[in-house]
């Protein structure tokens, strides 16, 4: 992917799984995804910031874009139940190399941290 230069976001979609959402909803790989709801994400963390706000089953529009630069959008629903929201990220102790992070988990984190917005 790298050699074909810079994607049109950072959140590439390389598989899916089958009986996942977005195979259901008939989401294929090969795809970036570009905005969620209308709001333009280009990071993994825009994606969980705005991702984090949805209810589970609510519908989701995801407009993507694949590697011909054709894009395409995307109704489907959450389903935290059996594709819930999770981070894998690096352990700051050190205890271990990766540490997985729930939703939940993540959003006690995003509410306790302090803010740097001025």
């Amino acid at each position: 992917i790298q050699e074909m230069g810079k994607g049109a976001s950072d959140i590439y979609c390389s598989y899916y799984l089958f009986g996942s959402p977005a195979h259901f909803y008939g989401m294929k790989s090969c795809r970036y995804i570009v905005a969620v709801n209308g709001t333009p994400v280009q990071t993994l963390d825009d994606l969980i910031e705005v991702v984090q706000t949805i209810p589970d089953r609510a519908a989701v529009k995801l407009k993507a874009v694949d590697l011909q630069g054709q894009a395409m959008t995307f109704t489907l629903k959450t389903d935290a139940k059996f594709w819930p929201t999770n981070e894998l990220k690096r352990d700051p102790t050190g205890k271990m190399d990766w540490v997985l992070v729930t939703r939940e988990e993540a959003k006690e984190a995003r509410t306790r941290a302090p803010s740097s917005r001025v």
